[in-house]
């Protein structure tokens, strides 16, 4: 009978076993930045003053602290955008947080399985959002305007409103 040493065994099952695909964590800090990210399962987070993103690709999670930055994205797990004056465009959200005043964000959002999910507090903030599934908004603050339309197939969502002078349009 003939043995395999073992050194020789560790390294086959090494170039035979699938590797595990990291997925890294991508950050934009500081002021005045423009960049074009790819993202292939990362986090982002977009720290600072008047930065300007695009991103291609999925994201697991995207963040979006400090004022006056610009995102555009195709897809992402979950948004999450704190501080004023934050304008956000995009493509698709299962998870939507917002905190802050004077925000702008118009994107779509949904999931493939169960409700998607959008809390938005502050005051001032216009969200246009384009439903692609069932999904839960909560609105919480003051003056703040959200505007949806659902596409085909998709629920009215279940809205709850905290606060004073919210609106909520359907279009």
């Amino acid at each position: 009978m003939r043995h395999t040493p073992l050194f020789l065994v560790s390294l086959m099952l090494l170039y035979t076993t699938p590797a595990t695909a990291q997925a890294s964590s991508i950050q934009i800090q500081g002021s005045d930045q423009t960049q074009t990210i790819t993202c292939q399962g990362d986090t982002l987070l977009i720290a600072g003053e008047r930065n300007t993103a695009a991103v291609q690709g999925h994201c697991a999670e995207i963040r979006v602290e400090g004022a006056d930055n610009n995102l555009s994205f195709e897809h992402a797990d979950r948004l999450t955008v704190k501080g004023p004056r934050q304008r956000i465009r995009g493509g698709t959200t299962q998870t939507l947080d917002l905190s802050g005043n004077a925000n702008t964000l118009e994107l779509a959002l949904g999931r493939s399985t169960g409700p998607a999910k959008a809390h938005l507090k502050g005051a001032n903030n216009h969200i246009s959002v384009r439903l692609t599934s069932p999904a839960d908004i909560t609105l919480e603050g003051a003056d703040n305007t959200v505007r949806w339309q659902g596409t085909a197939g998709a629920a009215d969502p279940v809205i709850t409103l905290r606060g004073a002078r919210n609106r909520i349009v359907q279009d």
